[in-house]
């Protein structure tokens, strides 16, 4: 199915056809007036062509202005079409380029707003990073210290146990002797 432009191509197409069509038949008609004049001032022979009937060239003349009004009015219609639909096209373009615009810079507040996000979260997490870190040297120090403390407290039952067995050795080496 042929689209707007090769419609409108093919009718002006034909409209210049018609067009050169009038003025060929117009010439012709004014030539052979000139010739009829002609002859009959300097009284010469008709041509041997037949008899010229004038009613059918005007005829035909009148079809082919009415054709070409016709098809004058067709392409202005079809032009009137067509600035309508480059009217729209031109709205919607406009239309398209605005939304897109408008989503760029939603687009661009989204990201600042999620970069502000971030870096909140990345200080946030190097605070508790750090945290952890002190609360883990804590626990290693209680660690250490409870350890160091078994150790002593161990160190100082032992100490005891051997001074209780020593007394009891006193005794039962006394006993002995």
């Amino acid at each position: 199915m042929p689209d707007e432009s090769d419609k409108l191509d093919l009718l002006t197409e034909q409209w210049q056809e018609n067009r050169d069509l009038i003025r060929a038949l117009q010439e012709q008609a004014k030539a052979l007036r000139n010739e009829i004049i002609t002859n009959d001032t300097t009284g010469g022979p008709p041509r041997e062509r037949g008899p010229i009937d004038f009613a059918e060239f005007d005829t035909k003349y009148a079809e082919l202005q009415k054709e070409n009004q016709l098809l004058n009015q067709t392409i202005k219609q079809y032009e009137t079409t067509l600035e309508i639909i480059m009217a729209k096209f031109r709205a919607q373009t406009q239309t398209i380029q605005k939304e897109k615009h408008d989503l760029q810079l939603q687009l661009e507040s989204v990201l600042e707003e999620e970069r502000q996000s971030n870096a909140i979260l990345r200080k946030e997490n190097t605070f508790l990073q750090e945290r952890l870190d002190e609360s883990l040297q804590v626990m290693r120090q209680a660690v250490r210290s409870d350890e160091d403390s078994n150790v002593e407290g161990f160190f100082t039952s032992l100490t005891q146990e051997n001074e209780s067995l020593r007394e009891i050795l006193k005794i039962s080496s006394s006993f002995a002797s």
